[in-house]
């Protein structure tokens, strides 16, 4: 009621100022007692498609422990991760822009948080039977015709030899074809030349070497932090699972559950380079998740939906992680290093000072045992989770 700088929040009479004022009331308890807590938070529509210009509203309803809901629509925020796409305001109206094109409105309330796809497609028709004829090679071009259809998109035609060779040899193993594979190709008359220069391809040296290189970045050692030895060596083990089309997961399980010398285990120079449980969360959960943690280790980000609970919990996992020998000394840090699972280890959320248990971002834990090494019981709870994920 008094003047200030921040203008009106809360009109006289208005919902939330009853909810304020009957708060103040009660002598502005923390919390009651017997208070249901917020479980899930679900959106009225979660896909819509919509013509350029037109509208509809959101309405957002919240689901609690005692089993009850209620309409929470006026206390959400909303926000559209494409604004010229389609625009969202404050009370969940959303509009279509424009121009065709895809975005996700996403409406949270008390940080947990739903969200509505909208897609604009493309003015026109296309038949359905056009999309039904086009070729399937796998599961993945169905996903591709289906979306594509989605949005009246019609895909462009097959690229011609040449374009596909360029692609191919500069996709596989990182270089254009000389002029001579060019020659062999275009004189090729057979129909299955496409795919077997492909598999053609992935066996050559030239294929590991080009997938090491972009691995080693994504990985991303440091010779001048762990020494060139390990690194080397980190670089030989990429390489040679490549040569040996080591499986995705596999490839995954064996880096995170790295244990031994770093002289003789290249996957383990993970660990020399990324010590600590919260460095290696940011690493694993980016790389092999698809999901930057980075913010929730410090806070809960207002437009995100994982918090310092799911860091620290996931974090948990590498709380055991031990070292044995004479660690780094940059720049030069030449010595062997041995990585081992230690018989404790304990990592704590950093305000409540609570101790964690290991948690997944998603999915569910295996079963804990006070024996149990957490980084393997990560590898078996994720390994179903990983070997889903495109490579």
């Amino acid at each position: 009621m008094l003047p200030h700088g921040g203008g009106v929040r809360l009109e006289k009479g208005s919902a939330d100022y009853d909810v304020v004022l009957s708060w103040i009331a009660q002598g502005a308890p923390r919390k009651a007692g017997d208070e249901p807590k917020l479980v899930s938070v679900a959106v009225s529509d979660g896909e819509r498609f919509l013509k350029p210009g037109e509208q509809f509203s959101l309405k957002v309803t919240a689901s609690y422990s005692d089993g009850s809901w209620r309409d929470v629509t006026g206390r959400t925020q909303f926000q559209s991760s494409e604004m010229g796409i389609c625009a969202v305001d404050s009370t969940g109206l959303v509009k279509a822009g424009p121009i065709p094109g895809e975005a996700t409105v996403m409406a949270r309330y008390m940080n947990v948080i739903a969200v509505c796809h909208v897609a604009i497609p493309l003015p026109g028709t296309v038949l359905d039977a056009w999309y039904a004829d086009l070729p399937r090679q796998n599961f993945i071009d169905e996903h591709v015709w289906t979306k594509l259809q989605s949005l009246g998109i019609m895909p462009s035609p097959p690229a011609d030899d040449a374009k596909f060779l360029r692609r191919v040899y500069l996709d596989i193993i990182g270089r254009l074809p000389t002029p001579e594979e060019v020659q062999a190709f275009s004189a090729d008359g057979d129909a299955s030349k496409r795919g077997r220069v492909i598999d053609d391809l992935l066996q050559r040296p030239e294929y590991a070497d080009h997938w090491t290189a972009k691995w080693a970045d994504l990985l991303r050692p440091n010779p001048y932090r762990v020494g060139i030895k390990a690194v080397m060596n980190y670089d030989a083990w990429i390489r040679d699972s490549f040569r040996r089309n080591k499986p995705y997961d596999q490839f995954v399980c064996e880096l995170i559950t790295a244990r031994g010398s770093t002289w003789d285990n290249g996957a383990s120079v993970l660990f020399r380079d990324r010590r600590e449980p919260q460095e290696i969360t940011t690493l694993v959960s980016q790389l092999f998740l698809g999901i930057r943690l980075e913010c929730a280790k410090c806070h809960h980000h207002p437009f995100e939906k994982y918090g310092q609970d799911d860091f620290y919990s996931f974090a948990a996992f590498f709380s055991r992680l031990g070292f044995k020998g004479t660690g780094l000394s940059p720049p030069i840090s030449g010595s062997e290093e041995i990585v081992l699972t230690k018989k404790t280890g304990t990592v704590e959320h950093p305000l409540t000072r609570q101790t964690m248990q290991p948690r997944p971002l998603f999915g569910d834990a295996p079963a804990p045992s006070d024996e149990a090494d957490r980084a393997r019981r990560w590898r078996r709870g994720s390994r179903r989770i990983i070997r889903s994920l495109p490579r």
